[in-house]
């Protein structure tokens, strides 16, 4: 019997983010395995361009969809409650849309989302045949403590206990596994990362031997320890200038944070730092990233002790050598797979992210060979044929 898979992009509007590009990569993959009895349809909403539409050959269920700011408890109990709702109509028009019963596909899921698909599930489940959930965001910082998200997901994850067999959990971190069982006792499948940039071939991996690109990607913000990568900056400029000639940065100062790492950048003139002051599509952004040699992600261990990143991702499948903060989920993967470089240190600090610049200035040769062997791996393993796949073995039983 032929089921209708619907894979749910609420927050899909514009061609200036990574999601179309996934997205897109996806629908073409789809197309391309022609699966039997799998109807498959991307769901977007009304604030989406017109061509982008068209292009998915995208159905219109949610109407105005937006995120919603907030500020203080109520106002945060509100959002959650106006986002549900929304999400929750936009499920109830699949269901009177289509005679059969329905497989949904979230690609991240928040509370507002696990409260919607309850809703459905209580008032329609005789309509759906699965709800695939994705679980990418943590509960915690670092050091065990919750954040104001975790009693939401408690109680919403309680409530779709009552329609486990119509729900499944998928996530893409094994760390991120293991804390969800922990806390929620959920048992979440482990796929690859859809996150891949095309095309991946040799000719993207480059080295100069004459310069170092070292880039700092994606945007500015506190969990990345943008700030401390400026001030790292203005100490290499005062203490180690002449013997760092040969570096180049590419800086990513788009964010909440620019005017602050402005300032700091402007007392590191003398370094050969190319500043994009503004977001970038996909094509300046993979110019960009192909044009470095080693990506610096020293990321806040509270953020991302347990999350993927997609710039990582991204970085070692183009055989760029990485540098990131121990206690990651980067740092698990360069461990694992011995490959990288992990700041060890217990403090990510200015001095930290300095020592590491200097350290890879002096050894990027003996990496680099490891840093092609790894891109390899994981171009195959984290390819958009094979998360389908994946995804599909889920439900296709």
């Amino acid at each position: 019997m032929m089921k209708n898979f619907y894979w749910l992009e609420p927050d899909l509007q514009s061609h200036g983010c990574h999601m179309y590009t996934t997205t897109s990569i996806f629908y073409e993959t789809f197309k391309k395995l022609n699966i039997k009895d799998i109807n498959i349809k991307f769901v977007v909403s009304n604030l989406c361009e017109v061509d982008i539409k068209n292009n998915l050959n995208a159905e219109i269920l949610y109407d105005s969809y937006r995120n919603i700011g907030y500020s203080g408890f109520w106002s945060f109990l509100t959002r959650e409650i106006r986002l549900s709702f929304w999400n929750f109509i936009a499920l109830r028009r699949l269901v009177k849309k289509n005679n059969g019963q329905s497989i949904c596909y979230f690609n991240t899921v928040q509370s507002y989302h696990l409260f919607s698909i309850f809703f459905a599930l209580l008032f329609y489940g005789n309509k759906f045949h699965k709800f695939i959930a994705t679980l990418r965001m943590s509960n915690r910082r670092s050091n065990g403590d919750k954040s104001k998200r975790f009693i939401l997901y408690q109680f919403s994850l309680f409530l779709l206990k009552f329609f486990n067999k119509k729900i499944i959990y998928v996530t893409d971190s094994e760390l991120l596994k293991a804390e969800f069982s922990a806390d929620f006792k959920i048992d979440a499948a482990v796929l690859c990362i859809p996150h891949v940039p095309v095309p991946l071939t040799s000719s993207n991996i480059t080295l100069s031997a004459n310069q170092i690109t070292i880039g700092i990607l994606g945007g500015v913000r506190e969990s990345k320890n943008s700030i401390d990568v400026a001030k790292a900056l203005v100490d290499l400029e005062k203490f180690h200038y002449d013997s760092m000639k040969n570096l180049k940065f590419i800086f990513h100062n788009f964010g909440p944070l620019n005017p602050v790492i402005s300032k700091y950048l402007a007392n590191a003139s003398k370094l050969n730092i190319v500043v994009r002051a503004d977001a970038l599509d996909d094509a300046m952004y993979y110019d960009d990233i192909n044009n470095c040699d080693v990506i610096l992600l020293p990321y806040s261990p509270d953020f991302y002790h347990s999350v993927t990143s997609g710039v990582f991702l991204e970085a070692v499948c183009l055989g760029k050598h990485v540098i990131v903060s121990n206690n990651t989920w980067m740092s698990d993967q360069c461990i694992r797979y011995n490959f990288g470089q992990v700041i060890y240190e217990d403090k990510i600090d200015k001095e930290s992210i300095l020592n590491s610049i200097l350290f890879v200035k002096d050894n990027l040769n003996n990496f680099n060979k490891r840093s092609l062997q790894i891109s390899h791996f994981y171009r195959s393993f984290h390819s958009p044929q094979k998360f389908v796949c994946e995804l599909l073995d889920l439900v296709v039983t």
